[in-house]
This record gives structure tokens, C-alpha cells and sequence, in this order.
């Protein structure tokens, strides 16, 4: 009983996570796609935002199907500083305005 309890939690966290992780990519997409978004919010806005969303998916992602919360603690936060530091480069680059 408790191994087939323990694979349903399994099962309904996994579905949780997935679904979390759709409506951010979705999200996502109608931030930068969408007119009204465009029309309200600045550009650079609507860029940090979705910067933001990508390392909050990056961080599920590596949480619960990379299954980093069993990692120890300095493993898990070298990857937690790693994402900080990807997304807060990339939200430099887009602030100071350094484009290709």
C-alpha cells in the first residue's frame, strides 16, 4: 500500500510540475506575442519577464526531473547560482543594451 501511495504522489507532483511548466511556456509566448502585452509593457519589460519565467523553469526542471532536491545542498545550490547568474547576465545584457 504505501509503495503504490508513494507512486501516486509521485505521479500527481510529476502531472503538478508538467502542467506548472505548460502554463509558464505559455505565459511566456503570450507575453512576447501578444499585442496587448507589446502596446503596455515595454519591450525590456516584457524581455526580463520572460527571462525571469526561464529560470523559474529551469529551477522545476532541475528539481523534479533532473531530481536535484535529493542532491546535497552545495550541488543544488551551485545550480541555483548558476540560473541566477545565466539570467541575471542576460537581464544585464538587455538593460545596458548591448545587442549583436
Amino acid at each position: 500500500m504505501s509503495g503504490e501511495l508513494s507512486s501516486r504522489s509521485f505521479l500527481v507532483t510529476t502531472a503538478s510540475v508538467y502542467i506548472i511548466l505548460l502554463v509558464i511556456t505559455v505565459f511566456s509566448f503570450v507575453v512576447i506575442e501578444a499585442d496587448w502585452f507589446i502596446n503596455h509593457l515595454p519591450k525590456r519589460s516584457a524581455e526580463i519577464l520572460v527571462i525571469m519565467l526561464v529560470g523559474l523553469k529551469a529551477s522545476l526542471i532541475t528539481d523534479y526531473f533532473m531530481e536535484l532536491h535529493y542532491a546535497p545542498k552545495w550541488l543544488r545550490g551551485s545550480m541555483y547560482f548558476w540560473i541566477l547568474a545565466v539570467s541575471g547576465a542576460l537581464i544585464f545584457i538587455i538593460m545596458s543594451g548591448l545587442r549583436y
